[in-house]
């Protein structure tokens, strides 16, 4: 199950990753070409949290999830986890 919602949550941020590369050529009206300039900030949170699911599609212990909530991690976006088991889950270890 969980290895599932790592795998969607993946693909969804790899998904918006492309898209926030394509969002200037696709003419969205309300952004401007200084949104290059903040293109590098997304690129590198996206981009870690596509490598943090990675990572638990591939190593998926009971060690190695409680390193990653123990902080080092916590700057993971759960929201945008498409999947509510996973969000269930997140939301009872962190309150």
């Amino acid at each position: 199950m969980r290895r599932g919602c790592y795998a969607t949550a993946l693909v969804v941020n790899a998904v918006l990753l492309y898209s926030a590369h394509r969002l200037l050529e696709w003419g969205v009206p309300f952004l401007t070409p200084s949104f290059n300039d903040v293109l590098w900030a997304l690129d590198l949170s996206l981009g870690a949290t596509v490598l943090a699911n990675a990572a638990f599609i591939a190593y998926d212990s009971a060690w190695f999830r409680h390193v990653s909530d123990s902080g080092w991690m916590d700057w993971r976006c759960y929201p945008c986890t498409p999947c509510t088991a996973c969000s269930r889950s997140s939301s009872m270890r962190h309150g």
